[in-house]
């Protein structure tokens, strides 16, 4: 199954991306979708690209205040 999404696309951008086909010797519409499948993380087949997620990456680098689930002031709520 093929789906066609119209492109609108000012000049200095169609030309920037049609200098970009040329010189890799395709077109444009295919140059557009080897950005969108390298920005969603998909292989060039549309396999979705799995990355593991890393236990404790980023461990010890947050904190929470310890009065996190106290309520607020009314000033918040008011914007005063």
């Amino acid at each position: 199954m093929t789906i066609s999404i119209p492109l609108h696309l000012d000049n200095t951008t169609e030309q920037i991306l049609s200098e970009e086909a040329k010189q890799r010797g395709i077109s444009i519409e295919t140059l557009v979708l080897q950005f969108v499948r390298q920005g969603i993380g998909l292989k060039s087949n549309t396999t979705p690209v799995i990355k593991q997620r890393v236990l404790g990456l980023h461990q010890g680098l947050g904190w929470m205040s310890a009065d996190f689930d106290a309520p607020l002031d009314d000033e918040f709520w008011l914007q005063e």
